[in-house]
């Protein structure tokens, strides 16, 4: 796989012009080929797969495979929903998951449009404090964990435009999936079509320089299928100093041994040469110019250049008699090469920062079984297993000069970090008659870290630390009738720090941080569903849930892109969950998601020095208390339709103090400090047509992100240092883009 990186950096990175040019020769012949007309058999399930867009239907039962066992979403005794398709990519710019996931009530997506860092992601509070990437969620693609054995996950070989499904676990999950399970995110590629061959073209260009190609092809011959994405991303970005450009390989397989027999297979490689890091600004800044980047950021050349390449084979056999064995072994490599705004406490200036060259091998494998207790569908199903997964870090810092390593190399960092795991699992989900569903189950996790210290001046502060614990889980759904099924779910997670949080150490020294501590949650939760209307023309869901973490794993600090961790004393998140999907007419549906989020600190004592801060009861800051979004999905003629998006934010605190200032106010003080950041709302449009010609499929689109021009920020760095807290959003752009699909 590092040929194909090699590959994709060799690259020459197209002008749009150029590309559109490229994309369109390919799909020209495509289009003319698909004007030839079809055979009959090919035209009726073109028609049939026609009809199903226009008229109204049944909806069908929607299951779930997040929770281990599938079944009904409708009877889950657990807080799930289901992304499809047409919300991921439908107009969709397919560029952040915040335009899938902010539908879903009681998880928030703060935006950073900085791919150095990633999106923010939180479900009911867990990973709102990431300084990057996603924290406290398990993320799984195609089955591969993208989340380390330490809790750390990326999504750099996740590609939007190739994605099928998204099913979210809202909660504590720790007895599924193990450690940083505050939230699961389970997300599938689209599976190769029915038709022997397919190929499909997008090709879309917008405001920031933003240029985005791709090609997929699908390929079905008797047992085997496959599936390849190939595709590109070059964006200027909305501030100074954003800009990225990125490469994706997604390969796929499915082949049938036999009846009961499947061998499947995922081949991915990734390429980001560039993620320019614009930073965050002050309230000042902000006011001033808000596409503008931090200063350091920009003498310091900060900067990310990351290539990724993973694996992973599945195994799977059904028995005649219902029972269910899987083995899967997965690897991936990562490379991450991270100049850095950090000032440099060698020779330091004002181009002087750090350098960090970071690498990840990850490799796992997971052992499962399902089986009944009795020949019967009213016996209790059995899935039990093991999780064995180890990660090999290495960890370098450097003296930097305008983000390049200074000459002679000076090191200031330079550890080895191994963490290894090991968890067997069991769950039991039981549904005795035709309205009671039971679930239960539990997962013992052993952690061990070890650090190896290769840098001696200061003494060795390598060692090791082993960090185990037990979760469980039990719920009850019971079917009073389609319009009110009640479900409750209690259960327990643990969350030890990450190898990224345990390294960075107040004195500055090499190891890990020997005083920050795992944190360990209870989640309640009762909520109810239904479905209402003989076409299933309104469908709700309503949550009302309570979290109590110990030792809450906390950035009390941000200085130049620098996070210092400790641990809370204990954090209380409650909150209500509202959904509603409401069709009143065929060509008209309105969706709403509503989350109350009151997530406080009930114990929480900050030491500088000789002095102590008593945060009790004060908010967790980041995280809007009301997030409310309502969608229009219209169909204004038989293949156009018109999407409409609302979404309406409160205030936010950048700091653990809640510092109340509003930043507009910060914006006229003399020093840089925290501020609250102001509610906002926005709203999207996107335009869609469809239409067929011969045997392709021709899909047109434009889309307005922020349509009114508003000016706000959904992103702040949590006590970022020297008041530099914000992350503004870009003000009104538009993008639109050609989707051409032929088989």
């Amino acid at each position: 796989m590092g040929s194909a990186t090699a590959l994709f950096k060799a690259m020459p990175k197209p002008t749009p012009c150029r590309a559109a040019a490229l994309v369109l020769a390919c799909a020209i012949p495509t289009i003319a080929l698909a004007q030839q007309a079809p055979s009959p058999r090919v035209r009726a399930a073109r028609d049939s797969a026609v009809a199903d867009t226009t008229r109204l239907q049944q909806l069908k039962e929607i299951s779930v495979s997040v929770t281990l066992s599938e079944q009904s979403l409708q009877r889950t005794p657990a807080a799930a929903a289901v992304v499809d398709q047409d919300a991921i990519r439908r107009g969709q710019a397919t560029m952040g998951l915040d335009e899938a996931l902010n539908s879903v009530p009681g998880v928030y997506v703060a935006n950073r449009y900085n791919f150095a860092q990633e999106a923010r992601i939180s479900i009911r509070g867990a990973g709102s404090r990431a300084p990057f990437g996603t924290r406290g969620i398990r993320i799984i693609v195609d089955g591969i964990p993208q989340t380390a054995p330490d809790g750390q996950s990326q999504f750099t070989n996740l590609e939007l435009a190739n994605t099928g499904r998204i099913e979210v676990l809202k909660g504590a999950a720790g007895s599924l999936y193990g450690n940083a399970s505050g939230g699961v995110l389970s997300i599938t590629s689209e599976r190769a079509p029915a038709a022997p061959f397919a190929q499909g073209f997008l090709v879309q260009g917008g405001s920031f320089g933003m240029f985005k190609a791709q090609s997929r092809t699908a390929v079905r011959q008797g047992a085997f299928s496959a599936t390849a994405s190939l595709s590109y991303l070059s964006w200027e970005g909305p501030r100074q100093w954003s800009d990225t450009d990125q490469r994706a390989l997604n390969l796929g397989f499915e082949y049938l041994l036999s009846g009961n027999t499947v061998l499947t297979g995922r081949v991915n490689a990734a390429a980001w040469p560039l993620s320019r890091n614009a930073g965050a600004l002050t309230a000042r800044e902000w006011a001033r110019n808000p596409d503008s980047a931090a200063a350091n950021n920009i003498l310091r050349a900060s900067n990310e250049d990351t290539d990724q390449q993973q694996a992973g084979f599945a195994l799977k056999h059904t028995t005649d008699a219902g029972e269910q064995w899987e083995a899967s072994v997965f690897a991936w490599r990562r490379s991450v090469d991270n100049a850095l705004a950090t000032p440099s406490t060698v020779q330091p200036g004002p181009t002087v920062g750090q350098f960090t060259e970071f690498r990840r091998t990850t490799a796992g494998v997971r052992l499962s079984g399902q089986k009944r207790l009795r020949p019967s569908d009213s016996a209790p199903l059995v899935t039990f297993g093991l999780d064995a997964q180890l990660s090999r870090d290495t960890r370098l810092n450097l003296r930097s000069l305008a983000g390049v390593p200074s000459t002679p190399r000076t090191v200031l960092l330079d550890q080895d970090e191994d963490v290894d795991q090991l968890a067997p699992f069991a769950q039991v989900a039981w549904r005795p008659d035709a309205r009671w569903q039971f679930q239960a189950g539990g997962r013992y996790d052993r952690l061990t870290f070890r650090a190896t210290d290769r840098v001696l001046t200061d003494g060795d502060n390598g060692g090791a630390r082993t960090l185990a614990s037990w979760s469980g889980n039990a719920g009850a759904s019971y079917v009073v009738s389609d319009a009110f099924v009640p479900y409750a779910n209690l259960s327990t997670s643990f969350e030890t720090p990450t190898t990224t949080e345990l390294a960075i150490r107040a004195d500055l020294l090499g190891g890990f941080n020997p005083d920050l501590q795992p944190q360990r949650s209870v989640n309640l939760e009762f909520g109810a569903r239904g479905l209402l209307g003989r076409a299933a023309q309104l469908s709700w869901t309503a949550t009302a849930f309570r979290v109590w973490i110990r030792d809450a794993i906390v950035q009390f600090q941000n200085i130049d892109q620098r996070n210092f961790f400790t641990n809370a004393g204990r954090v209380q998140n409650q909150g209500l969950e509202l959904g509603l999907q409401f069709r009143p007419v065929e060509r008209l549906q309105f969706n709403v998601a509503y989350t109350y989020a009151d997530y406080q600190f009930t114990d929480y004592k900050v030491r500088r020095g000789a002095v102590v801060d008593t945060l009790d009861g004060r908010v967790l800051p980041g995280i809007p208390k009301h997030f409310l979004r309502l969608e229009l999905r219209t169909r204004i003629a038989d293949q156009l339709r018109l999407d409409v998006d609302q979404t309406i934010s409160s205030s936010i605190f950048t700091d653990d103090r809640n510092t109340a200032t509003p930043c507009a106010q910060a914006a006229t003080a003399p020093t840089a400090a925290a501020c609250v950041v102001d509610g906002w709302a926005t709203t999207n449009l996107r335009l869609t047509w469809s239409g067929t010609r011969g045997d392709a499929r021709v899909q047109p689109f434009l889309g307005i992100y922020n349509a009114f021009n508003t000016l706000y920020v959904p992103s702040v760095i949590i006590n970022g240092g020297f008041g530099r807290i914000l992350e503004p959003a870009p003000r009104r752009n538009f993008y639109a883009g050609m989707q051409v699909n032929y088989r």
